[in-house]
């Protein structure tokens, strides 16, 4: 089951951090869970962390910080919406073994984060 949780609902809070999404160019995106949820393996407990990239490439690595710690690194592709949103959200898919970081949709961005799951 997949479900959009938007930031009113468990309040998941993004805020752009340096909001050019220039081809090239690093990009970072602030968010803080109030929900456990999994990637690559790895459980992101409740708390503040930092999503990293560089460019707009159909795939591109994400380092996801905790403070100054790298606690997870993630492969993605970057969708890019025809409008910005409006609200805050994660995508997270339930599973047996709990809930799976599947997009972020940083507010006032077009661009999407969708990670990549083997």
């Amino acid at each position: 089951m997949i479900r959009r949780i938007s930031s009113l609902v468990v309040g998941v809070v993004f805020a752009s951090a340096g909001a050019v999404w220039a081809t090239g160019q690093s990009h970072s995106v602030n968010m803080t869970l109030d929900q456990a949820a999994t990637i690559s393996g790895k459980t992101l407990q409740p708390g503040d962390y930092r999503l990293m990239w560089t460019g707009e490439a159909q795939k591109v690595d994400v380092t996801i910080e905790s403070g100054d710690k790298t606690v997870a690194q993630a492969e993605a592709t970057l969708k890019q919406e025809p409008k910005p949103t409006a609200e805050a959200s994660v995508v997270l898919r339930k599973t047996k073994s709990g809930e799976i970081l599947e997009e972020v949709r940083p507010e006032g961005q077009k661009t999407v984060i969708v990670f990549s799951h083997s």
